[in-house]
């Protein structure tokens, strides 16, 4: 059950602060938080090459994928 909590904390983090940065006005935050989601799903994508199809092209349109 920890691994689960775990899991769900880091994807409110990640989908749901940045939005609220934004919101509030913090672009820097936001930006911050974008860039910890790109990190993240970078790593899930070299683990699991060929999964993650929308979040490749999120890396891609945002310019993030190296």
């Amino acid at each position: 059950m920890k691994l689960k909590n775990r899991y769900t904390t880091k994807t409110k983090e990640l989908v749901v602060e940045p939005y609220e940065a934004i919101q509030q006005g913090n672009s820097e935050m936001a930006e911050a938080w974008f860039a910890q989601a790109a990190e993240y799903w970078k790593q899930a994508i070299t683990l699991t090459p060929g999964n993650y199809i929308e979040a490749q092209n999120w890396l891609t349109i945002t310019r993030r994928f190296e």
